[in-house]
This record gives structure tokens, C-alpha cells and sequence, in this order.
């Protein structure tokens, strides 16, 4: 991040340092120079909060969030600009770029609220010095429960612990803070009870804010869903440093924040493998997946992953029959289909892949049904990784080999076509076809795909805003990247990305490079064709039943 003195680079320009923005595209800090600053804010005030393409998700939080020139006529109302930036950031979740710009705002009224999430937000990131220094003070000439409330807290991290004891005991008695599960926390805290003491009636029962949730977290006391809930969508990132957390909060908080882009697979995985597995079988896990309710899906398939992980690490200390691996493999297959049909199977294809993997390695390759075989390789086909232990010239293979190199994006747009005839998917030819008619014979290929094309074409896709097409066609015409950027994503918003057509992904990819961002274009390409893919081969693998 660049700091500079307020006056000299002005509030309108404040931002996060470029190289923290996911640029995909290298783009320079002019992306809002000459939009007038009516048409900006209209902009960042509709970017969606939920985007399903990666991409774009992540272009979106580089022209909002980034050090800039500011649009035209920002002059005249610089902190309207600012905190309808800051806005979007606390919308996301993005609670790191949201504490980076913070620390640039002067220390005036109108900025306290944020210097207030500031705050909470270092305590959560387990930085005491400076916010407990000003609790300290405004303790002494406040009564504010809030910052009484903070200052105990505080006194208690920076290990004073016989003030804090007279400090709590003080403020108990004097009535004036009403909140039980405050003083049963600082209790825990202090050694006078036991974490066992606070129990879910207690928490159930109160009004959970932030200090709750911090409290929790110093006294080793487990942070529950609902506790977690509670929490402002501003501190979504921030929630990653929380160390105690309950399996039902830590496993919502990592399909969240891998949703928002704010976790990486691998990061998720962390936090998933953190939560103790349930006694219960695969097929328990998978029957309870199926029927689990709609605010329970998300915790009740990160147990059946666990448990699938567990049931596969057991192969090497077991000997099981080919009867019980056949059945595992299956359900595993099982698993990456339910997932798929869901709308997560980005997240748990490359999660499920090791373990299936590892499974068909210790499996009799000549007692596997060929279609088993063939949906293995399309699973590790789509993950990335090698389709061993299948006989090389297999008819799995061969199709595996067709999905790697059709979702290839470096491969010559010829192959790729005559991958996806192989595969009968010619529907997505809009989505790798970036080559002119002078590269690829169009009629052939039109000739071959015929049949193919009129038996996709009966899917329901859900149609996209033709007035929002026409406005992304416009700004892409006027080479307006931050705008092309926003409206695409406004377009996509939260839609399921294998439910929009593969000609309406490609009017999309086709209008972000006419606005110079075609390194954005190819990664939303590749978002576009991988929801396509996986939906087509895995959706329907195995039978869905225990």
C-alpha cells in the first residue's frame, strides 16, 4: 500500500496498492479518469456482493478498491466516493483492504465509525497496543458500556489481571452493563470459572456482538454458528484469524469465505480437516447430505468429505474387500455429483480428486464397470491431475485426455474444438472458439456438430438482461474497462454460471476484450467453460441414492 499526506493525493484517492487487487489485467490507475463521478458511484453501489465467476469477482474488487485517479468531478464530494468504496469492501468481507484504508483517513468525526470497526478489527487480528491505548482513554471520560466494556477486555489481554479483577467486579455491581455472558467470559478469562461453565443456553440467550465474539476467542471458549453469524459481514476476512472455533462455525466459515474468493481451496481445506470427523459411516454421511435443509447443506457436506477422507486414509491401514472399495468408490463418485448439481462442484472436484484417486489405486482396474471408469476420468481430468491407474488405451482415458486439452486455454483453438466434437458437447464451441474463420474450417465443423448442437439446445438456460448486454456492448465500444468490468459482473451477479449459455458466456467474453481487458475475458472464459464441463460430466455420475 502507498501512503501518501492526505491533502497532496486527496480523499478520492486513497485505495489499496494495485498488486493487492488481483489485476489480472495489469490495468494502469486511470481506470476512472473522465467518468463523470454520478455514473462511478452508480457503478460501485451495484456491484454485487456474490459473483459466481472468479474473474470477474475478483476484477470487480480491483477497479473499486485500488489506489486511482479518481472520477471525474470526485472533487466536489471526495468522502462520498470514499465511503461508497469502503462500502462495497465491508459488503464483501474484505476486512484486510477495508483496515488498509482506514489507516489513510485523517482522524475527524466524520471517519470514527470506521476507526471504530478498526478497532475491533485489530483486536481480532490479535493487535492490542494501539486499541487498547484508546479504550484506556476514553474509559477514563466516558460511561459508554462500549468502551467500558473494551477497556476490562483490554486491561485483562495486556496481562493486568488484579485491576481487571477489581475493574470487573466494579462495573458489575455499578448496573451499568446488562450483559451476563459479558462478565461469565471475563470470568473464564480471569480464572475464576472454567470455559465449561459457559454453556449454549447462555450464549443462545444473549445479544452476541463483536466483543462476544473476541471474548470467546481469548477464553478458549468455542465459537458456535450462530455466534459466528452474528459478526458483521465487514469482518468476513478477519473471522479467518479466530483460532476457537466450533466444527459447525469453522466448517460455514470456510465454504463462506471460499465463495467469496476470500479463502483458496487450500486454505479451506485447512480449516475443514480442523473439525473433528463424526462416528458415522460414508453412506450415513451421504444419506444425511441428501436430505440435509438448506441452512444445514453447507455443514453437511463438509462432513461427508471429512468422512470420505477418513474412509479412504483407512484403506492403508485395513484390508478391505474389493466389494467394500467398490462401494467407497461409488460413493464417492456419489458425493462429487451431489455437489455438483448443487453449484459447488469448482469447490469439491479438485477436494474429492486425491481421495478418489488414492481409492481406484487400490482397486482390481478389471472388476471396475467402465462406466466407474469413465467417471473417474472425467474427475481427475477436470482437477488437473494424472488419470493412472486406468489402462492407457482405454476408452476412459480417451476421453479424459479430450476434457483436459478442450479446457485448456493455451491449447490451438483447433484441438480444442475437435475435443469438444469427441466429447458431444459442440454447445460450448462459443466458449473456446477466439480463433478467426481464417484459422479453423467453420463449415466442417458446423456439418459435424449439427446434431449435437440441436440436442444441447434444449437445456433451460436462464436468459441474461438484453439491456444489460447492450449497456456492457456500450461500454466496451467507449473502451470504459472498469465499467465493462462492473456491468459483466452485475450481468453474471450470483446465477449459477452452468446455467447461463455458452452464447451468452461468449457475448460476455467477447465485450470485455473489445474493452481491453482480455486477460479478464480468458480467466472468465475459463470460469465459464469449467461450471459448463463439470455440470455436463459430473452431474449425473452414479445415482445419488445410499
Amino acid at each position: 500500500m502507498t501512503r501518501r499526506n492526505i491533502k497532496d493525493v486527496g480523499l478520492a484517492s486513497i485505495g489499496i496498492a494495485a498488486d493487492a487487487t488481483h489485476n489480472l489485467d495489469a490495468l494502469d490507475n486511470r481506470l476512472w479518469r473522465g467518468v463523470p463521478l454520478a455514473r462511478a458511484m452508480r457503478l460501485i453501489n451495484g456491484v454485487p456482493e456474490v459473483i459466481a465467476s472468479d474473474a470477474l469477482r475478483k476484477m470487480s474488487y480491483h477497479v473499486v478498491a485500488r489506489q486511482a485517479v479518481p472520477p471525474k468531478g470526485a472533487a466536489e464530494m471526495p468522502s462520498a466516493l470514499l465511503a461508497a468504496r469502503m462500502d462495497y469492501l465491508s459488503r464483501i468481507g474484505r476486512s484486510h483492504g477495508l483496515a488498509d484504508i482506514i489507516t489513510q483517513l485523517p482522524q475527524s468525526d466524520e471517519w470514527q465509525e470506521w476507526h471504530l470497526w478498526k478497532l475491533f478489527y485489530d483486536l481480532m487480528m490479535r493487535e492490542d497496543e494501539k486499541p487498547c491505548l484508546r479504550a484506556a482513554e476514553e474509559a477514563t471520560t466516558s460511561l459508554d458500556p462500549l468502551w467500558q466494556r473494551t477497556n476490562l477486555l483490554c486491561q485483562i489481554l495486556t496481562g493486568d489481571a488484579m485491576r481487571a479483577a477489581f475493574s470487573a467486579d466494579v462495573l458489575k455491581a455499578s448496573g451499568l452493563i446488562d450483559d451476563a455472558l459479558y462478565f461469565e467470559l471475563v470470568d473464564v478469562l480471569l480464572g475464576r470459572k472454567e470455559a465449561e461453565a459457559i454453556t449454549p443456553d447462555m450464549m443462545n440467550d444473549a445479544k452476541i456482538d463483536i466483543l462476544h465474539v473476541i471474548l470467546m476467542d481469548a477464553a478458549h471458549v468455542n465459537i458456535g454458528a450462530a455466534q459466528l453469524a452474528a459478526l458483521d459481514n465487514s469482518y468476513g476476512e478477519a473471522a479467518n484469524h479466530l483460532r476457537y472455533l466450533a466444527d459447525d462455525a469453522r466448517q460455514s466459515l470456510g465454504m463462506g469465505n471460499l465463495r467469496a474468493g476470500l479463502m483458496n481451496i487450500d486454505e479451506a481445506n485447512a480449516v475443514f480437516i480442523a473439525s473433528s470427523p463424526r462416528d458415522e459411516t460414508p453412506l450415513m454421511a451421504l444419506s444425511r447430505r441428501l436430505e440435509a435443509a438448506p441452512q444445514e447443506a453447507d455443514s453437511a457436506a463438509v462432513r461427508l468429505y471429512l468422512s470420505l477422507r477418513t474412509a479412504v486414509q483407512n484403506l492403508a491401514n485395513t484390508t478391505p474387500s474389493e466389494a467394500q472399495i467398490e462401494e467407497l468408490i461409488a460413493t464417492l463418485l456419489n458425493a462429487i455429483s451431489t455437489e455438483v448439481q448443487a453449484g459447488d462442484g469448482a469447490i469439491f472436484v479438485p477436494l474429492y480428486a486425491p481421495y478418489l484417486s488414492d481409492a481406484m489405486a487400490v482397486a482390481d482396474m478389471r472388476a471396475l464397470d467402465a462406466s466407474i471408469q469413465s467417471d473417474y476420468a472425467a474427475v481427475m481430468a477436470l482437477a488437473g491431475l494424472p488419470l493412472s491407474p486406468l489402462p492407457v488405451d482405454g476408452g476412459a482415458v480417451v476421453q479424459g485426455d479430450h476434457m483436459s486439452i478442450a479446457g485448456d486455454n493455451s491449447a490451438p483453438v483447433a484441438e480444442r474444438v475437435a475435443s469438444l466434437l469427441r466429447l458431444d458437447s459442440a454447445a460450448l464451441l462459443p466458449l473456446v472458439t477466439g480463433a478467426s474463420a481464417a484459422e479453423q474450417d467453420w463449415l466442417d465443423v458446423f456439418e459435424t456438430a449439427l446434431m449435437a448442437e440441436n440436442k444441447d439446445a434444449v437445456f433451460a438456460y436462464q436468459p441474461l438482461s438484453q439491456s444489460g448486454l447492450l449497456a456492457l456492448a456500450g461500454a466496451a465500444e467507449k473502451g470504459q474497462r472498469a465499467e465493462a468490468i462492473i456491468i459483466a459482473a452485475k450481468l453474471v451477479s450470483d446465477r449459477a454460471l452452468n446455467k447461463i449459455s455458452p452464447a451468452d458466456h461468449a457475448q460476455i467474453i467477447a465485450y470485455l476484450a473489445q474493452a481491453n481487458v482480455p486477460l479478464a475475458a480468458n480467466a472468465y472464459a475459463k470460469d465459464a467453460f469449467s461450471a459448463h464441463i463439470i455440470a455436463a460430466n459430473l452431474g449425473k455420475i452414479g445415482d445419488n441414492t445410499p
